[in-house]
């Protein structure tokens, strides 16, 4: 298939990354029979609503290229990783994976993944996507994943507890310094056995495996010391 096609697959799924020719072992689901079309296997940890969104990229993809289909594989979110490595390491992975962008550099490291760069056309506009979005996937300045998605982080807060504690609702212009304080007074001992019973914050740590999603972000942006931060018993990381 032309490398431009490959590409269009590419840029309108948004985000997968090419994993390297390989042989496919005998546990590789079977691609349908159809003489005189392309397969391709693509990879995802989605799943409901978001299934429905890949097939009908997929299905407008395919429509303007009858010679080429292509086969979605979705596995659990729990599993996706591990499985993954697994289907690599048997020569079976599929043609394009979804993956998290910590995870590019192993991958890369390990020779799976195929850089992108080479079948950009002219055409290409980095200036389509957000400040930023695009370097996750570049490893030693080669560009191995478009990006599918990308998400903010927030932090709310909870009135009753505030209201409990006679203690001031976040204003414009709080700093971390701020935040870190009010935790403090926030953060509660009920029955004296000197280990907190009510968080003075919580930042919630997806997995498994346990990510640095949640937390990372908000320990590069404080400007509170790390040593504060690392000897604090007022944050609960689950």
């Amino acid at each position: 298939m032309k490398k431009t096609s490959k590409l269009i697959l590419l840029l309108f799924i948004a985000i997968f990354v090419l994993t390297a020719c390989q042989p496919k072992a005998t546990e590789t689901p079977a691609a349908p029979e159809t003489s005189g079309t392309s397969v391709l296997r693509l990879g995802t940890r989605d799943s409901s609503a978001m299934l429905d969104l890949h097939q009908s990229a997929i299905a407008l993809y395919e429509a303007d290229n009858p010679d080429v289909l292509i086969q979605l594989e979705a596995v659990p979110d729990r599993d996706y990783s591990t499985r993954l490595q697994t289907m690599f390491t048997a020569g079976a992975a599929p043609d394009i994976v979804q993956l998290a962008d910590e995870s590019i550099p192993e991958f890369v490291a390990q020779g799976d993944l195929v850089a992108l760069d080479d079948y950009f056309p002219t055409t290409f506009d980095k200036a389509a996507y957000l400040p930023n979005l695009l370097e996750p996937g570049q490893v030693d300045g080669e560009q191995y994943l478009l990006p599918k998605s990308y998400s903010t982080l927030a932090i709310y807060y909870n009135k009753a507890l505030f209201n409990e504690a006679g203690v001031s609702y976040p204003e414009d212009g709080w700093t971390w310094d701020d935040l870190l304080d009010v935790a403090l007074d926030l953060t509660q001992d009920l029955d004296g056995d000197n280990a907190p019973d009510i968080w003075g914050s919580n930042c919630p740590l997806p997995g498994p495996p346990v990510s640095n999603i949640g937390w990372l972000p908000l320990v590069v942006s404080w400007s509170v010391t790390m040593a504060r931060i690392l000897s604090a018993t007022w944050i609960r990381m689950p």
